[in-house]
């Protein structure tokens, strides 16, 4: 179940690129694959990555010396180049949680 929005976190990041980059970054499998692990030594493998509204996503993020820990969802809304909401859920947990990446262009590159 997806949370409401007064359970929200907010993350906020600069990078020294233009907003359709990171659209690329996150809609791309090629891509994903080379950034998307939350630790250097580990390793993203995309399975399933259909970047439309209504498609859907699956991902392994894969320690150097453990099982895979999947990850799925699907695209709840899409506008190249500035905004990407989809699902996140882990796979087995009954917990789904929706995240609003909004890019915008800002000196140099963008924020989001």
């Amino acid at each position: 179940m997806v949370k409401s929005p007064s359970e929200a976190l907010l993350v906020q990041r600069r990078l020294p690129v233009p907003p359709a980059k990171v659209f690329e970054a996150f809609t791309d499998p090629a891509r994903l694959a080379r950034w998307f692990a939350p630790i250097d030594d580990w390793r993203t493998v995309v399975h399933e990555l259909d970047a439309r509204v209504g498609g859907t996503y699956r991902v392994d993020m894969v320690p150097p010396d453990g099982p895979a820990n999947r990850l799925q969802g699907r695209y709840v809304e899409l506008r190249k180049p500035d905004l990407l909401v989809f699902t996140w859920q882990w796979e087995g947990s009954p917990e789904e949680t929706l995240v609003r990446i909004e890019l915008k262009p800002a000196k140099g590159g963008c924020e989001f």
